[in-house]
């Protein structure tokens, strides 16, 4: 999948890939996998407007998941941080349901933060290393990996 990235990303967690070179076998779930970890990307460096783009091109490609859709639809339709971030939460265990079974290499690690929102929340990432997107540069290395998707 080619993904365009801009001179100023240099995290490798803007793209679907990691050490292992992830690999989906069904191009759709690759397609919302894709789009989800823009939506993730955007909000660990608070862009909002980033972050709208990349939810309507996640509602778009979710097809019939509607819960998934929602929260999508819900960051896509907000300008303000903070809604995007909790809708993003939100959207994350709908999403890894979907890749049950889908990823044919590799591994998309299950992040946790325990203070967002003051309950926790989880979020997927491509790489290890964490960036946290309900925090931002405020706190980018809160949380840790909880666990592996295979």
């Amino acid at each position: 999948m080619q993904h365009e990235m801009h001179a100023e990303d240099t995290s490798t967690d803007d793209k679907v890939q990691n050490s292992e070179e992830l690999a989906f076998n069904d191009k759709e779930i690759e397609a919302i996998f894709q789009n989800y970890i823009d939506v993730k990307a955007a909000l660990v460096k608070s862009d909002t407007g980033a972050a709208q783009e990349a939810a309507n091109k996640l509602s778009e490609s979710l097809n019939e998941n509607r819960e998934a859709i929602e929260y999508a639809d819900k960051i896509a339709g907000s300008s303000d941080i903070e809604e995007q971030r909790k809708a993003f939460s939100k959207l994350t265990e709908p999403l890894e349901s979907l890749l049950d079974g889908t990823i044919s290499t590799g591994v998309i690690y299950k992040d946790y933060c325990p203070m967002a929102f003051n309950e926790g929340a989880y979020w997927l990432s491509t790489d290890q290393e964490i960036k946290n997107p309900f925090y931002g540069d405020k706190m980018l290395t809160c949380g840790s990996v909880k666990s592996e998707i295979k």
